[in-house]
């Protein structure tokens, strides 16, 4: 290589390239101070003097360098060669005047003129744009440039102009300018309806005001980076419009100092099409970020004083917002951050924040018609007020704050009692803080949500007097939670409490808290959700005269009763129904109302709507759906609402407002349509009820799901959903599964494990013994030898064991299968599966039969034996409910549901569609649901995704969400979702664990095996969860301390029980006392607990017992005194078999009390058999079981063994 002609030159350049920054990717720049480090008087004279100019020329260029262009400088210094040197192109910059505030400079060459020229591409001052010097500057660049010096300048002043962004608040910049990041994240850290949050790492000396703050330094690159938060508006006019609004907003806050509780944005700018804004970054998250890792802070006096102080620090906030006539307009526990390191909680997200004229109330606003137009905030935490005044463009109400603080203290108040638990489930109660009803003249009435009143009842009775706790529950309730305002804004006893009052209420409480230990309650409490619904108070609400709903479960609009049909005009058609809707009537459980004005039918159709109110009575004792507007709108955020609308006709506004009668012939279809899916033939007259989210049929099931357009303003009464399904394994549904396993990740702590944080090795769960890796390639690899990692689990049926012979693995092909996997030869399902977990960006399947050697028996029980562990650490379950094989597979074409669109002019357009939210029948009747072993895989696994014919469920510890974007909810069912079985399940079951497992092998004894001699190992994983659970011994689907209660099982209607021929090498044959060791349904004698003595001298409880590890029941054989008959009518015999009386002896398990001096009390017995046996002992064999009266059972017996 030849030497350079400029040595000083290159010197230069080598240690400015050495510099740049990150190390990695494309946008690298060189840090600001470094810039006065390398540019010296020396450094400039050396590379002038090595260009050989003129020594008078020198002397002028360095002062020009040093006092204006030492960006320019290092610019040419970076463009010179070996052999051609750049340096000297400062002259002719200096003579037009340019210099680094004009950077960047866009090197053009014009071809009309013949020569190169450059001008300057952004304003040097975008704030206060200077009069005496032209914000941009052009200049001729004439012979001197080349043709290709106008191309290297361009790429070299991005690495020299990475923006510094000190005291000054907006910017603009070029989109080509590099700024000066470190560290850019892959994907936003979270998103919403106007934009996204990202966390950045900004280099210390681009961002001075965060540089002296320590806590914001983080560790990556050796502590040189500063965490930022960057919030991103999205590409919209409105809600460039709207960012432009909060930038304003945020500037007016900078000049708020005096709280440390108020974030504090860095900067804005705009660069092309983005439109940001940079905050400091918060690590802890939010304040319910710190509620959900904090768990031990709330019992702990100093994190108690901690947190009170906090909030008297937010209010402080409030008030100094509401001081210059602002409002928050958006206050909720996601929009408090937690800066862990600061131990500070900080008010953020202030783009619904306004400023209003210092003499100006909202009351005079609202007059002059200077309304507030700002999207809404949370609905969750919104004043009643916000309700009355939707869509009528008026002011927000300082007093909006007010509520909202008193909604967020009351949650604080909630966890500090009862946990992050206890919030959840305090949130899923409580849609919102307040109820409405409607008046007669068609206006509505505002009340507390009578659950939110009745916890705070309760919790008032888990005070003590004077104490902190107590007082903050005393200012929510009566000073916050308020529902009237002052038109004045003062404070009034009878109206809502203002800020200023709020703020010194809270420095009172914290001054106490300072002064007084036993001022301090430690509350520990498990949520008293029973007992809130026991105490809710359900006052008679009235609407027109008729007993009323309230809202928001409410009606979204008014409608009338139906007449009596004795008034009702005859149609022409009599062939043709008539649909009338109803409005709701609250009836009390107890309550049997009659009214003939509810429902008319004819006699020839009455059995049939008998039973179909029957069934939906029972239907919804179960299930309720519920909307879920915030994730639909995050949804549509990310996927665009115009992706997912529906093309089916359109029609106008059908509902009469008279008496909303519906007259729409396709309207009206849907509706037969709705009732023929549901196998019923509809009445000449049915009465419906309407919520603003469904159309149901009284007293019975949903039929139609109404959904209005997204948008920032969406009534509360209002449902957002998916008129029209995405496609299986398309990515907008992947998108989908990916929002509601982030959802899950980021609010449920109950349903996440510690193998969530693949980071995190030491707290990874045991892995299963393989897995199938799902990248380039498919192949089976040996968990051992992979670092822990996320997986899915397939639970599927089999079907036809033929159908899976070339997808098993075997001992004779597992080292093939090691090498790869033939993704087109495995069977639909399995494909199917393979496509889900890639869309959801897991590596890794878990399939049984590929994963399990299935002609290795130790293999087999050892796996088997392992599901407790295999599918409580998957990161989710994927259930091809649809699929009856695996062949069939589960992403499949689905029908698409009919739609009819509505033009309104309150709500907008209306999509009504056919309700298909039906989880009990899609998934809990589902074929999937009919085998054995899917049981424990659906309780087992934390979190599942099941693939039905209509429709796509998700199921974890918060609910079940439908793809259509409802969300639905079943106390009685929820526990077998329960991420943490069986802990739900034992709050149901209140009248004892042993309730829970009768269900539990009642449900499991009516499923399905491909190969019979499964049913006792396909629960075992479920068996030993439970025992963990009650801490104790379980075996063959008994528990110790329930040992005799279980016993007493019985096949399940006339259909006799078959035996179960167990495999050769499959572990030890159940006993014949274990419904185990038979083929059929069973169930539980129907015993009252409290009412039966247990003859534990009778039998010998064998848990109690074991000394060899072989479970062995004995007991008392005593014969029976009944004649034959007798004996066939009394006895459930198991299998169908033929005995005399003197063949059978009976074991006495329980014996029900004698209270009262009655004589009719029962013995619960065991009946059994003698078998031949081989070492001649004499063994007996359960045969049936049966409750006698005492004189049919001998007072004597023998002792015998029973296997």
């Amino acid at each position: 290589m030849s030497a350079t002609l400029y040595p000083r030159i290159a010197t230069l350049r080598d240690a400015v390239k050495s510099h740049f920054v990150p190390e990695r990717g494309d946008k690298k720049f060189l840090p600001d101070h470094l810039i006065g480090q390398l540019v010296t008087r020396d450094a400039v004279k050396s590379a002038l003097e090595d260009a050989d100019l003129e020594e008078t020329a020198v002397e002028d260029l360095v002062e020009y360098v040093l006092n204006h262009a030492r960006r320019l400088f290092l610019i040419l210094v970076l463009m010179t060669t070996r052999r051609d040197e750049k340096v000297s192109l400062l002259q002719h910059l200096k003579q037009n005047g340019i210099k680094d505030k004009y950077l960047p400079l866009r090197i053009d060459f014009d071809k009309d003129e013949g020569h190169w020229y450059g001008v300057s591409m952004e304003k040097t001052e975008p704030e206060t744009e200077p009069e005496t010097e032209p914000s941009r500057r052009k200049f001729l660049a004439k012979e001197l440039w080349e043709d290709n010096d106008g191309h290297c300048f361009n790429p070299y002043q991005w690495n020299l102009t990475a923006p510094v962004f000190g005291p000054k608040f907006r910017y603009e910049f070029h989109p080509d300018r590099t700024l000066p990041y470190l560290l850019v994240p892959e994907k936003p850290a979270s998103s919403g309806f106007f934009g996204e949050v990202s966390r950045f790492e900004i280099h210390p000396e681009h961002i001075p005001s965060l540089k002296a703050d320590s806590d914001s330094l983080s560790p990556i690159h050796g502590g040189r980076g500063i965490a930022v938060a960057i919030k991103k508006a999205k590409h919209d006019d409105e809600l460039a419009d709207f960012f432009d609004k909060e930038a304003d907003t945020l500037k007016v806050t900078r000049e708020f100092r005096t709280s440390q509780h108020l974030v504090q944005t860095v900067a804005a700018f705009r660069q092309g099409n983005d439109r940001c804004i940079i905050f400091p970054w918060a690590d802890g998250g939010n304040l319910f970020n710190y509620w959900v890792t904090s768990e031990r802070d709330r019992c702990d006096k100093e994190c108690m004083q901690w947190i009170i102080g906090q909030f008297t620090g937010l209010c402080g906030v409030v008030r100094l917002l509401h001081s210059k006539n602002g409002r928050h307009g958006d206050l909720k526990p996601e929009n408090i951050l937690w800066l862990k390191d600061k131990a500070l909680l900080q008010i953020a997200d202030l783009g619904l924040t306004t400023f209003h004229e210092e003499d100006a109330n909202t009351k005079k606003r609202n007059w002059k018609g200077m309304g507030t137009v700002t999207p809404s905030g949370t609905q969750r935490y919104e004043p009643p007020e916000m309700d009355g005044d939707r869509g009528m463009g008026t002011s927000r109400s300082r007093q909006y704050d007010i509520w909202s603080m008193g909604c967020i203290i009351l949650e604080l108040l909630v966890w500090l009692m009862y946990g992050i638990d206890g919030v959840n489930t305090f949130r899923d109660h409580t849609f919102h803080f307040w109820i409405w009803t409607q008046t007669g003249d068609g206006g509505r009435k505002y009340y507390l949500n009578p659950y939110v009143e009745s916890c705070m009842d309760i919790m008032n009775n888990h005070l003590q007097e004077e104490s902190a706790h107590k007082d903050l529950l005393n200012l929510v309730r009566n000073r916050l939670l308020v529902v009237p305002v002052h038109e004045e804004h003062v404070s009034s006893p009878d109206h809502r409490e203002i800020a200023e009052q709020l703020h010194a209420d809270m420095e009172e409480i914290l001054e106490s808290c300072k002064s007084d230990s036993p001022y301090l309650q430690v509350v520990d409490r498990s949520f008293p959700s029973s007992e809130i619904e026991k105490s809710q108070r359900q006052p008679v609400y009235e609407s027109g005269g008729n007993l009323a709903v309230p809202g928001p479960a409410g009606p979204g609009y008014t409608l009338q009763a139906s007449p009596d049909p004795s008034t009702m005009p005859t149609s022409d058609g009599d062939d043709v129904p008539r649909v009338l809707v109803r409005a709701p009537t609250a009836i009390s459980d107890n309550q049997e109302v009659a009214c003939k004005s509810f429902a008319f039918r004819t006699a020839d159709d009455s059995s049939a709507y008998d039973d179909l109110l029957q069934q939906s009575r029972k239907l919804n004792d179960v299930w309720e759906s519920v909307s879920d507007n915030d994730f639909a709108a995050q949804l549509f955020d990310l996927i665009g609402w115009d992706q997912v609308q529906t093309g089916n006709s359109k029609i106008g506004a059908v509902l009469c407002h008279k008496c909303r009668t519906i007259d729409s012939t396709r309207l009206f279809g849907l509706l037969q349509e709705a009732l023929g899916i549901r196998g019923y033939k509809s009445p000449k007259v049915v009465s419906l009820r309407e919520d603003g989210r469904t159309v149901g049929i009284q007293d019975g099931p949903d039929l139609l799901s109404i959904y209005v357009d997204p948008g920032p303003d969406v009534p509360q009464e209002a449902q957002l959903g998916l008129p029209k399904l995405f496609e299986p394994g398309s990515p907008k549904q992947f998108t989908l599964l990916k929002q509601w396993i982030q959802v899950c990740d980021s609010t449920h702590p109950n349903c996440r494990r510690h193998s969530d944080k693949e980071d995190d090795e030491k707290s990874i769960k045991p892995m299963p013994t393989r897995l199938i890796q799902l990248k380039e390639s498919l192949r089976l690899v040996d968990s051992a030898s992979i670092s822990p990692s996320r997986y899915v689990a397939l639970s599927h049926c089999w079907g036809k064991t033929s159908d899976l012979e070339s997808s098993c693995t075997y001992q004779h092909n597992i080292a093939e299968r090691k090498k790869s996997i033939d993704f087109h030869r495995l069977p639909r399902t399995f494909q199917d599966a393979v496509v889900v977990a890639r869309g959801i960006d897991v590596h890794y399947l878990w399939i049984d039969s590929l994963c399990i050697i299935q002609d290795d028996m130790n293999d087999w029980e050892y796996e088997s034996r392992r599901m407790e562990q295999v599918f409580s650490a998957a990161y989710c379950t994927l259930a091809a409910s649809s699929a009856k094989s695996s062949v069939e597979g589960f992403l499949k074409y689905r029908q698409p549901r009919s739609c009819v669109q509505l033009e309104t002019k309150s709500l907008g357009r209306l999509y009504v569609c056919q309700n298909i939210d039906d989880f009990h029948r899609d998934v809990e009747l589902g074929g999937l649901n009919t085998r054995g072993w899917v049981l424990q895989e659906r309780v087992l696994s934390r979190r599942s995704i099941f693939f039905t014919s209509t429709q796509v469920y998700w199921e974890c510890g918060a609910g079940v969400h439908c793809e259509t974007l409802a969300r639905l909810k079943n106390s009685k069912a929820a526990f077998l979702g329960d991420a943490n079985f069986p802990e739900s399940a034992l709050e149901y079951y209140r009248d004892g664990r042993q309730m829970l497992v009768q269900d539990l092998f009642e449900r499991y004894s009516s499923l399905a095996f491909t190969k019979n001699w499964d049913r006792p190992v396909a629960i075992i994983g479920l068996q030993e969860r439970l025992a963990k659970a009650f801490r104790t011994q379980a075996a063959y689907g008994f528990f110790a301390p329930y040992f005799g209660r279980l016993l007493l099982w019985k096949r399940l209607g006339s259909r006799h029980m078959t035996r179960i021929i167990q495999q050769r090498g499959i572990g030890v044959p159940a006993p014949t006392w274990s419904f185990f060791s038979k083929e059929g349904a069973i169930k539980y004698l129907e015993l009252k607990f409290q009412e039966v003595d247990w003859a534990t001298n009778d039998f010998d409880n064998p848990f109690y017992q074991r000394c060899t590890g072989v479970i062995v029941l004995s007991g008392l054989a005593r014969g029976l005194k009944i004649a034959k008959f007798q004996m066939l009518v009394s006895i459930s015999f198991d299998e169908h078999q033929e005995f005399e009386v003197e063949d059978l002896k009976c074991v006495v398990i329980g014996r029900d009390k004698i209270n009262s001096g009655t004589e009719n009390g029962k013995y619960h017995v065991l009946v059994i058999h003698q078998v031949n046996s081989a070492v001649g002992a004499d063994i007996y064999e359960r045969v049936g079981v049966a409750s006698l009266k005492p004189e049919h059972v001998e007072g004597t017996g023998q002792r015998v063994t029973i296997g």
